[in-house]
């Protein structure tokens, strides 16, 4: 085996190759180094061939091996953050696979992610995708309206699958589940990591602008912690991260037609709402929002409805269209947030990605000029719905 794997890495393929039967085998392996991304584990490409005693086999893997890192503990725990990612892998979609065969969902119309081969809590090694077709889309992207109808659907099955798990093994629901709040520590370094990223990003409005509402948009910023703890109203377990490069996708003729949500680390139980703001906010441009973000939002609350009444849920007996449609708007500003301190860094430049290993109050790092953009649009839309 490769010397580059990791001790923990190298015991968790061998107990693959062990219950995969192979008798003669080779490995090749390939670390990943990711564009922009990757910051909470190592990540390679494991291939093993050989022999088992029915013939010929081959296995893909794609491994994560954590990072354990000290100053971000200061913001967040590695290895709490890890073992959410194992937790939606080991025990969440599983359940969700049998809610859905017990329902007799239909193969196209379930909630589908990758497969997981081996979780400890130093590694995670899933079915590499990639083999099959799939791949991730560019970050800084702007998200294609067909790609967006296919990842907000997956939402709506994974939010739903929760509420009727809640509703089904309300007992399990909450002691697995429904204790698991969001992930970050929030305190004076996080304050430091937020104040000085969302300032540096305020920097890139023109003059007027940032001297008229630069202070006002860091009162927003100020209330996410308030925003991603909320649990008093709308309510499942939650993504966390949900945007277009942390979803795998397949095309057939240049167009996606499938998608496999991918990387639980800030799996968590809060508003479903913020999953789906976050994925708009991540992921589009000014003219595909006002285009399009109502008829997302509207599809969202449909599929959601649509989808739980097969297990006997009805949602406007959990929200009402009315309500989510105040909610998304009350909630609507977590955009703003994201954009301000989280989105930089999805844009970070190609020679440039942050050295999260430093004082994160005192991370500096060059974005990609379509930010400034990006970001302009943002505020500028903040503006012009009344919310600065």
């Amino acid at each position: 085996m490769a010397q580059e794997l990791p001790i923990k890495v190298k015991e968790s393929i061998q107990k693959i190759i062990q219950r995969e039967n192979f008798v003669s085998h080779d490995v090749e392996t390939k670390k990943i180094y990711p564009d922009g991304s990757g910051f909470m584990g190592d990540l390679y490409v494991v291939d093993v061939r050989g022999t088992t005693k029915d013939g010929r086999k081959e296995m893909s893997l794609f491994v994560k091996h954590i990072i354990h890192n000290a100053e971000r503990m200061s913001i967040y725990s590695v290895e709490d953050i890890f073992a959410r990612e194992a937790l939606a892998y080991t025990e969440l979609c599983p359940v969700f696979e049998d809610l859905q065969t017990e329902a007799g969902i239909p193969e196209n119309e379930r909630f589908k992610t990758v497969t997981k081969q081996e979780c400890t809590k130093d590694v995670i090694i899933l079915e590499n995708v990639c083999k099959k077709g799939y791949k991730t889309y560019y970050r800084m992207d702007v998200v294609s309206l067909k790609f967006a109808e296919l990842a907000i659907k997956e939402l709506a099955r994974f939010h739903g699958l929760s509420l009727v798990l809640e509703k089904q093994r309300p007992k399990y629901f909450d002691e697995v589940f429904k204790c698991l709040k969001q992930p970050f520590i929030f305190g004076e370094a996080w304050n430091d990591f937020v104040g000085n990223v969302s300032k540096s990003s305020i920097k890139l409005l023109d003059d007027d602008k940032r001297e008229k509402y630069g202070d006002k948009i860091m009162k927003v910023v100020h209330k996410y912690e308030d925003y991603i703890s909320d649990t008093k109203h709308f309510n499942t377990v939650c993504h966390g991260d949900y945007k277009n490069s942390n979803i795998m996708v397949k095309e057939k003729n240049g167009a996606c037609f499938e998608v496999l949500p991918i990387d639980f680390q800030i799996l968590h139980y809060g508003c479903p709402i913020n999953d789906l703001i976050y994925f708009i906010f991540t992921g589009t441009d000014q003219a595909f929002r006002k285009e399009h973000m109502e008829n997302l939002k509207d599809l969202y609350y449909e599929t959601l409805k649509n989808f739980v009444s097969n297990f006997g849920v009805r949602l406007t007996e959990v929200i009402s269209k009315g309500e989510f449609d105040e909610l998304f708007k009350t909630k609507l500003d977590f955009g703003l947030m994201i954009n301000c301190f989280y989105v930089p860094f999805m844009f970070s430049a190609e020679n440039d990605v942050p050295d999260v290993t430093e004082p994160l109050g005192d991370i500096s790092f060059k974005t990609d000029e379509r930010f400034g953009i990006r970001f302009r649009e943002v505020v500028d839309d903040f503006i012009e719905w009344g919310y600065l």
